[in-house]
């Protein structure tokens, strides 16, 4: 059953010539590349100082045993809470997407 289908692929893929369509134009330039980039890179900066700030101020203020109990507990607490959703929402919200070309395709 194993080589069946794998014969099958095979065969498949070989036989079946790839349509490629010709060179097509990039319509975004490398410096739009770059701010976008330039943005991420900042949003997550700011969301590793936000999430590990609390860690530092703690072990600044607190004796060492309890520094260490908050650890533990921060980091237990971490693993529940949902931090992909929030990310993507705050932004999609700061930096929309590119508006869609208007017209016939």
């Amino acid at each position: 059953m194993i080589a069946a289908n794998t014969a099958a692929v095979a065969i498949a893929y070989l036989t079946v010539p790839p349509k490629l369509a010709g060179r097509v134009p990039n319509p975004l330039h490398i410096s739009f590349a770059i701010r976008e980039t330039g943005y991420a890179m900042i949003f997550f900066a700011g969301q590793v100082l936000i999430n590990n700030c609390d860690i530092v101020l703690v072990k600044h203020f607190f004796l060492a045993r309890e520094a260490g109990l908050y650890a533990a507990v921060a980091m237990v607490a971490e693993s529940f809470l949902p931090s992909r959703p929030q990310s993507s929402t705050a932004c999609s919200r700061w930096w929309p997407e590119p508006r869609k070309k208007s017209g016939k395709t």
